[in-house]
């Protein structure tokens, strides 16, 4: 049982959500601010901002 975890794709599974999760946070305001941004002003920095905070009570929640 010692290889069992490095045989499965299970640690890989876990790479990746992890960066598409991350990946899926970080990426919109960029491309907000590169594709609009050229037509409207946009802050990106304050896009990532109000997306953190919308999706800060679904990530820190407690479950009873």
């Amino acid at each position: 049982m010692p290889g069992a975890w490095s045989d499965s794709p299970f640690p890989l599974s876990i790479v990746m959500t992890v960066c598409t999760t991350l990946g899926a946070v970080a990426l919109p305001p960029l491309l907000t601010k590169i594709l609009a941004g050229t037509y409207i002003p946009v802050d990106a920095a304050k896009l990532s901002i109000s997306t953190m905070q919308y999706l800060q009570p679904f990530t820190f929640c407690s479950y009873k």
